[in-house]
This record gives structure tokens, sequence and C-alpha cells, in this order.
């Protein structure tokens, strides 16, 4: 009996010292695994502000048209990148029919150099400005907004397009 209570209490010890062992060995894993995160986190931060600089300042994006169904002679656009933001701006050029009928929205699509679209924003006529020339007479329209987007697919846009519609 003598014997038997201090190896109870031997493998007691030596089973908490495990069980300790194991929690200090997972609470070192989770440590180890939180701090991957945040290095990974920092790094992408710093890679897409890297990016992001390169992409600062204004890209004018060749013209589209003529569309004379709706009377634009040219559609210019513009952009640029900031705070995780796309920053853009179409100016319509009025073409010799200025009567032609203004559709209600219209719809900008970004694309790759495959032609995939990445991304797209529906722009209400009511929100365009109607512009005029030196003379008073109707020029065109022009509109400007910003919408949201990873830096990661604003420097995959190699084109532009837009289309029309009563939606």
């Amino acid at each position: 009996m003598k014997q038997f209570l201090p190896a109870i209490v031997k493998i007691t010890v030596i089973i908490i010292a495990l069980f300790i062992s194991i929690i200090l060995i997972l609470i070192g894993y989770e440590k180890w695994e939180s701090y991957k995160y945040e290095v990974a986190q920092q790094e992408k931060t710093e890679s897409d502000n890297k990016l992001a600089a390169n992409y600062s300042s204004i890209k004018y994006w060749p013209s589209k048209g003529p569309f004379l169904s709706i009377g634009m002679s040219k559609i210019r656009f513009k952009s640029k990148f900031r705070n995780g933001k796309l920053y853009y701006a179409l100016l319509f050029e009025a073409g010799k029919n200025r009567k032609a009928k203004q559709p209600t929205s219209f719809e900008i699509y970004l694309v790759d150099k495959d032609g995939f679209k990445v991304s797209n924003t529906q722009i209400p006529s009511t929100s365009m400005i109607r512009t005029v020339d030196d003379n008073g007479n109707f020029a065109g329209y022009e509109f400007d907004s910003t919408v949201d987007i990873d830096i990661n697919d604003y420097a995959s846009v190699a084109d532009w397009n837009i289309s029309w519609g009563d939606y």
C-alpha cells in the first residue's frame, strides 16, 4: 500500500504534465497560425498598395462611337483607382442627330484582355448632366461616379464597353 499511493501520485503528475504540455502546444500552434495569417495579410496589403500606386493616375481609355441611334458621335471614358474605389467619368459627345431618343439607362462594362467582364455598373440617364457648347447648343452629357472594386480586378481591366436600353 505504501508504494501504491506514491505510484498513483507519480502517474497523476505525469498525466497533468502531459495535459499541460498538450495545451501549451495547442496555444503555441494557434499563435503561430495567427502570426502567419497576420504576416500574409500585411504582405497582401503592401502588395495591393504598391499595385494601387500604379493606378492612381487618370487613365484615358480609347473612345467608342459613333452611336447614331442615340445621337452620340463619341463616348469618352476615363478612370483611376483610389482607396478601393474606381473613380470614373464619361463624356457623351452629341452627333448631328441631336434629337435622337435618349435611353433610360446605360451600362458600362470593364473587361479583361480576353473580353471577359471584370465589372459593370448601370447609369440612369436622369443622373447625367446635359452639356452645351459656347453658343448654348446641346453638346452632349457628362457623368462621373465611383464604384467599389478590388485593385487586382482593376489591374486586370484591358478595355471598356457600353450598352443602353430601357431597363
